[in-house]
């Protein structure tokens, strides 16, 4: 039997075993004449997904279709394992794939019509037939078995039945006798329920295998176990049904996320100067393309808010000795959890279809605040409160909770993985983000300055897929200004003393109450700074009922998620 180990990040290898690709077209999909309407749609669905991703994701499908869940973690070892010169993105576009429905805890289930044509295709394609299908059940027998010793999710996401059913594809005999052995098991132990689920097993996998030729292995004669049930009989039961009941979280529980790319940059010196770069300094500008996942709320008037999903992570928060100030260190991890955040800064368009368009909560605001004019840029000359009011009132009618991210969210956010200064490297430049071109930080150029706000999303991303981070306008935090960050929160919460708290929190938010002045915490430096008040780790402060034309915010929300 193939040993596994065990990579960092949870991979697993089968060792002792080589895998090739051949870099050829898959099979034609060809299905007999007499097409029954469902297996029609299914074919048009396999050949829409082909023409827009191409064969090397078609192949991850149809191995993808070999378990009867998979997560992401498992599709991504069947990748690394099988086709690794299958791209890594088509791990998420497999998943994303209108033919997977999420049903767990990153837990997918593919229709069973798609999962038999697939099957079926493994099987016919010249590149890998009955040899792929045996090396698939010995690695996911193998995977199991290394996972279930030590991860309760995987004892319960695979261990019920998924390793016998991988077994039952290519040795029937082995896996009618096993599960045989259990079906007497359950019988002598007097456990109803596992009988039932192993006789549902049998039988509700019937069809799959079928298209393998390979029914004898769940056909219930076959299986010796059942001998030993009692005999059946007929009850009568009442006729019944399950009405919904709607729930004012039903729509928090319902994001379907989709997939977007989008442009980012990184700054590199000391290299030689490829083609198709910017090269106003000493150094290049590299620009590459990303994706990630966001979900789109609709605002009043079909204004359209998109919220990108950051995924939760450790960091260093703070500047390294020799950058910033004291009020940027001491230096400190920080875990963040799973959130949302707003891809743009918040424009003038989404403010107005919020001042106007959804009931005040607390305070009234002003649908056209902004110095600087246009739809797509961002609002400004707008107040901490006025701003929490914004996500009040979005949160009361979407059911969801916006926000203000918290200092150490956007921080985190900002970094997207990186411990530079900028997101984009150890410098910046004008091409990069909309601050006073005339300065400079580090070995970094002059450039343009506008001299006011631009549009959102007119200079590339960030690895998250958020634009603006760095310049444009300054973004409120949720938290109360400190001078340093000794004793600060490590979980990525907001700092905030008893007085904060209670303001924030939904019982008062009606309640008349004198406003705090504490400053609050500003980030990410505007159109009017010099670069290094741009920095990933800088931090700003500023009265709260103060309007200013740098000073705009940006969203947060945490909130369940599927992919769809």
């Amino acid at each position: 039997m193939d040993t596994v180990t065990l990579y960092p990040g949870n991979l697993v290898r089968v060792v002792g075993r080589s895998y090739i690709t051949l870099l050829v077209q898959p099979a034609s999909l060809v299905v007999e004449p007499t097409l029954t309407r469902e297996l029609e749609r299914t074919r048009r669905k396999i050949l829409t997904f082909l023409k827009t991703y191409g064969s090397a994701h078609l192949d991850l499908a149809c191995h993808a279709a070999f378990p009867f869940a998979v997560t992401s973690e498992l599709l991504y070892c069947l990748r690394e394992n099988f086709l690794p010169e299958s791209p890594w993105i088509a791990v998420a576009d497999v998943l994303l794939s209108p033919w997977f429905e999420s049903v767990g805890d990153d837990l997918y289930e593919m229709e069973p019509e798609v999962r038999s044509f697939l099957l079926q295709q493994l099987a016919d394609d010249s590149r890998f037939g009955e040899p792929r299908l045996n090396e698939l059940a010995d690695f996911s027998t193998a995977y199991v078995g290394a996972k279930l010793p030590e991860n309760p999710r995987a004892t319960r996401d695979f261990g019920r039945d998924f390793e016998w059913i991988a077994l039952a594809c290519v040795r029937p005999g082995d896996a009618a006798r096993e599960i045989g052995k259990r079906l007497r098991r359950a019988v002598a132990e007097g456990r109803d329920d596992q009988r039932q689920r192993w006789i549902d097993l049998l039988v509700g996998q019937e069809d799959v295998l079928g298209q393998l030729g390979l029914e004898p292995a769940f056909l219930l004669q076959e299986i010796d176990g059942l001998s030993s049930f009692p005999p059946l009989e007929p009850f009568e039961f009442e006729e019944g049904y399950f009405e919904r009941v709607t729930d004012s979280n039903d729509r928090k529980d319902n994001i379907e996320l989709q997939s977007f790319e989008f442009e980012t940059a990184r700054i590199v010196t000391g290299i030689e100067v490829p083609t198709k770069v910017s090269t106003h300094f000493d150094g290049v500008i590299q620009r590459s393309s990303g994706r990630a996942f966001q979900f789109v709320e609709i605002l009043p008037n079909d204004v359209t808010l998109e919220m990108v999903a950051i995924p939760g992570g450790t960091f260093l928060m703070g500047a390294a000795e020799g950058e910033g100030r004291d009020s940027e260190r001491p230096q400190h991890k920080v875990t963040v959890p799973d959130f949302f955040m707003g891809k743009y800064q918040v424009t003038q368009a989404q403010w107005r279809a919020v001042a106007t368009g959804l009931p005040k909560i607390d305070r009234d605001l002003t649908p056209d605040p902004s110095n600087f004019k246009g739809d797509d840029r961002p609002v400004e000359q707008v107040n901490w409160y006025e701003a929490m009011e914004f996500c009040a009132r979005l949160s009361e009618a979407t059911g969801r909770d916006y926000r203000l991210p918290s200092e150490a969210e956007w921080e985190y956010a900002c970094r997207a993985g990186t411990t530079t200064p900028f997101a984009f490297g150890e410098t910046i430049t004008p091409d990069l983000a909309n601050y006073d071109g005339n300065f400079t930080y580090g070995n970094g150029p002059k450039g343009s300055y506008c001299e006011e706000t631009t549009d959102v999303g007119s200079f590339p991303a960030n690895a998250f897929g958020l634009y603006d981070m760095h310049g444009n306008v300054y973004e409120w935090c949720l938290d109360i200004w400190h001078d340093n960050y000794k004793d600060a929160p490590n979980d990525g919460s907001p700092w905030l003393d008893d007085e904060a708290e209670e303001k924030r929190t939904e019982k008062k938010a009606k309640e008349k109450r004198t406003e705090s002045e504490k400053p609050r915490l500003l980030r990410g430096g505007s159109w009017g700074n010099i670069p290094k008040n741009c920095r990933s780790a800088y931090r700003y402060w500023y009265v709260p009922g103060n309007r200013n034309g740098n000073y705009g915010f940006r969203l947060c929300c945490s909130v369940a998620r599927t992919l769809s």
